[in-house]
């Protein structure tokens, strides 16, 4: 029992297998966001800080991509898998309380971001650079683009694409 609560033990955050030890500090992430499966290129080059959740990560990728976030999503690190709360996902970790820092492991680890759990948009991101802390804050930045990403309710995904 942790010290002064009887009966209570202290919680322990879990550990994610793909984690880094990293110097203290937000650090920068350069990252290839990529729509797999498609015919012509979709990516988006991102910069953000470390410590964004999986959760507020998401509404980066919607901006990114211009998608309007009217579908579940959920993100998948090796054979773990994370989303809000409220979309109930069976043995999902909560993507709010984890970090990108957290699941990607160094340049060129990548995790799979699901989009629309009826088209199964599936995005590849992919660690491409990390920059240490330095003075002032880390911005969430649109670094480069290709392809137009394809819209929301195709109904059928990328066969109907």
């Amino acid at each position: 029992a942790a010290k002064g609560r009887p009966g209570k033990s202290k919680a322990k955050k879990p550990e994610h297998k793909h984690a880094k030890k990293r110097v203290a500090g937000t650090w920068a992430f350069t990252l290839r966001c990529t729509v797999e499966e498609m015919t012509d290129p979709v990516w988006r080059l991102l910069r953000v800080p470390s410590n964004i959740s999986l959760y507020h990560f998401h509404h980066v990728l919607q901006a990114a991509m211009e998608w309007q976030d009217c579908h579940l999503h959920l993100f998948m690190a090796g054979k773990r898998e994370y989303a809000p709360r409220y979309a109930e996902v069976e043995d999902a970790l909560d993507s709010e309380k984890v970090s990108l820092a957290e699941v990607l492991s160094g340049v060129g680890s990548a995790i799979t971001y699901n989009y629309d759990f009826g088209d199964d948009w599936m995005v590849e991101v992919r660690l491409e650079a990390e920059e240490p802390p330095g003075k002032g804050a880390v911005g969430i930045e649109l670094l480069d683009a290709e392809g137009v990403a394809p819209v929301e309710d195709v109904l059928g995904g990328i066969a109907a694409w």
